[in-house]
C-alpha cells in the first residue's frame, strides 16, 4: 500500500506523518488524479485522521507545556533568590529560616542551561548524590549551591524513579560528615 508510511498503528491517517508527508487537494483535483489512474488510487479524507493519535499527541504536548511552564517558574524563583528579593524577607532572614537546601553546583548549572525543546533533562546522579559522602552526609568541601526549598521539592518531585535523591540537605541541619572530616585530617 502506497500509504503505509502515513498510517498509524490504528490503521488510520497518522496526524504527524500527514503534516510532514501529505498535501491536501481539492475534491476536483483528487477526482482528476483518480480518473487518470482508472480510479485505483487510494487516499485519506480528513475524517480518516486518527482520533486516538491526536489525543495522545495533545496529551504529550500539554505535558511538555506544563514541564516548560514549571521550569520557567523555577528558573524565575532561582533568579529572584539570587537577587535576594524573596517577598518581605531579606536574604539573611531567608537563610536563617532554613527554607534553603544544598544541591550540587554542577547539577544546578546543567539544569539552568537545559533547553527542554531539544532533549529531556539528563539527571545524571541527581541534585544531591554528587555532594554526599559514603556515609550519606554532606561531603566536606563539596561544591554546593543553596537553592530555595521549593526548587528542591520541584527536583524531588520531577526526578525519574531511578534518580537517587540521597538527602534533603537543609541549611543549618545538614552537618558536614565528621567521619570524612577526620579522615581528611
Amino acid at each position: 500500500d502506497a500509504f503505509n508510511d502515513v498510517r498509524c498503528a490504528h490503521g488510520n491517517l497518522d496526524p504527524i506523518a500527514a503534516r510532514e508527508k501529505c498535501t491536501r487537494v481539492p475534491a476536483e483535483a483528487w477526482n482528476f488524479i483518480r480518473g487518470g489512474f482508472g480510479g485505483e488510487v487510494g487516499g485519506f479524507r480528513d475524517s480518516n485522521i486518527c482520533a486516538e493519535c491526536i489525543s495522545a499527541f495533545a496529551a504529550a504536548r500539554m505535558a511538555q507545556l506544563q514541564v516548560d511552564s514549571t521550569r520557567d517558574i523555577m528558573r524565575s524563583t532561582y533568579a529572584t533568590w539570587t537577587r535576594a528579593e524573596i517577598g518581605d524577607k531579606t536574604h539573611a532572614e531567608f537563610l536563617a529560616s532554613g527554607a534553603v537546601r544544598h544541591v550540587a553546583t554542577s547539577f544546578l548549572q546543567r539544569w539552568l542551561k537545559w533547553d527542554s525543546s531539544k532533549a529531556p533533562f539528563n539527571w545524571g546522579l541527581g541534585p544531591t548524590k554528587p555532594i554526599a559522602c559514603q556515609h550519606d552526609m554532606l561531603r566536606p568541601n563539596a561544591p554546593t549551591t543553596l537553592i530555595p526549598h521549593v526548587m528542591f521539592c520541584h527536583f524531588r518531585d520531577s526526578a525519574p524513579a531511578d534518580t537517587v535523591l540521597v538527602h534533603d540537605f537543609a541549611l543549618g541541619t545538614s552537618a558536614v560528615c565528621e567521619v570524612c572530616c577526620e579522615e581528611r585530617s
